[in-house]
């Protein structure tokens, strides 16, 4: 996959948000937690679009970076253990259309 436009990306978030929200709450044992970092995911994959040339490259990255990003919430946590949660890529990123935003934390709340 070359480019993740609007469509691609939202057939990911229905193909994978599922496994990868499963995947998280297995290694966190938190919904809210697990529900962040996979969403985080979603930013992060935004970001890096255009850098997959297939599936199995994406499907790769999406089960990588969800397994990092718990561990890293994990190390977060245990050294801030006071702090309000903290997910990094979902800091405002210019590039993701407001709708595409607007979708993926709308598809997130209903999966919940």
């Amino acid at each position: 996959m070359e480019e993740v436009d609007g469509m691609a990306f939202k057939n990911l978030l229905f193909q994978y948000y599922s496994g990868l929200f499963s995947f998280a709450y297995s290694l966190l044992g938190d919904e809210a937690s697990a529900r962040g970092c996979t969403t985080d995911v979603f930013f992060l994959l935004w970001k890096k679009r255009g850098h997959f040339n297939n599936e199995k490259d994406t499907r790769a990255f999406l089960y990588s970076t969800i397994r990092n990003n718990c561990f890293n919430y994990l190390k977060y946590k245990q050294k801030n253990p006071d702090a309000m949660e903290y997910f990094p890529e979902m800091e405002m990123d210019p590039t993701l259309p407001d709708d595409i935003r607007q979708e993926l934390l709308a598809y997130v709340a209903r999966e919940t």
